[in-house]
């Protein structure tokens, strides 16, 4: 296989896995949770359906993921220069951990926070399982952040020379 056909595949992997991604992050949390908390008629009701939308993204997000480690698999084999590997590696790397860290750590505590609130329409500022969730709750939005600026990060970065190895 010559270095140029790795090195296209790699690259539309890449394009579609970030395209899929900051797409559905910028869709669900800029219009389909605003306009859920908006229309939906319990806050509670509003909660438990985005959530479920956020755990079906988490899935779409993890197969985005292993397309982006497989980019990079195919750069290394086409022969790009290892200063630009090395930073899409770290930028892919820290993409993938907080997507796993926010599907499988946070998720879960705000879920289980939340089974332990009996109405959200109802409960305390202070209660102590509605501090928590709230807390977790941040969490998760800042990791989505993150997890979008980090995937425009890797969007915005220049195609890597491939460097002709010896044979």
């Amino acid at each position: 296989m010559s270095g140029s056909m790795p090195a296209a595949i790699a690259t539309i992997l890449e394009r579609i896995a970030l395209a899929l991604w900051v797409g559905g992050t910028a869709v669900l949390g800029g219009i389909v949770a605003p306009l859920l908390f908006k229309r939906l008629p319990s806050r509670a009701l509003a909660g438990e359906t985005f959530g479920e939308m956020l755990a079906r993204f988490e899935i779409v997000r993890y197969v985005l993921s292993t397309m982006l480690v497989l980019a990079l698999f195919l750069r290394t084999e086409s022969g790009q220069s290892a200063g630009a590997l090395w930073l899409r590696a770290i930028l892919v790397a820290a993409l993938t951990s907080l997507s796993i860290y926010s599907g499988m750590v946070v998720a879960v505590k705000i879920q289980y926070f939340r089974s332990k609130i009996a109405s959200f329409e109802t409960v305390s500022p202070d209660d102590p399982w509605k501090v928590k969730f709230d807390q977790h709750h941040r969490r998760a939005v800042r990791l989505m952040m993150i997890g979008l600026l980090l995937a425009v990060g890797l969007l915005l970065l220049p195609e890597a020379p491939v460097v002709s190895l010896p044979r």
